[in-house]
């Protein structure tokens, strides 16, 4: 009782006091009910003194470095056919200096020939950018 116990942040709620049965949350509300069902299980009351109680928190285990390339990949959600994914590319080709382009989030069958793009394709407007297909260039040895 006593505390800054939020409930929800959209639409952002708060309540009186909670009560915890066996490490569990098992009322959030008013004041007058917690004590009551305090009392009548024979628990105790914790004044929290106007400290904030939060919702609990659950880690997604996200990998940051997925997260890092997906951010600097290519988004294609949402592309409808070969000439937009073409010039989506273009565009994000001007933007970035990488190496290797990546892209990710298309659906070919949303496309309005329902084909996978190929090499081809994506030659047509970055040719100078490898693929799968060619070779890596090497690098030339260096003395230490």
């Amino acid at each position: 009782m006593n505390g800054n116990i939020y409930v929800s942040f959209k639409p952002l709620r708060k309540a009186e006091a909670l009560v915890v049965v066996n490490e569990r949350v098992v009322y959030v509300g008013c004041s007058e009910k917690a004590k009551r069902i305090t009392s009548i299980l024979g628990g105790e009351t914790v004044d929290l003194e106007g400290k904030t109680v939060l919702p609990g928190f659950i880690d997604s285990h996200t990998h940051l470095d997925e997260v890092g390339l997906y951010l600097n990949s290519l988004d294609l959600r949402g592309v409808r056919s070969i000439r937009e994914l073409k010039e989506r590319l273009r565009e994000h080709a001007t933007k970035t200096k990488t190496y290797w382009i990546s892209g990710h989030g298309w659906d070919q069958e949303l496309f309005e020939k329902r084909r996978w793009p190929t090499r081809f394709d994506l030659d047509e407007v970055v040719g100078d950018r490898p693929d799968t297909y060619k070779s890596v260039p090497t690098c030339s040895s260096t003395k230490h």
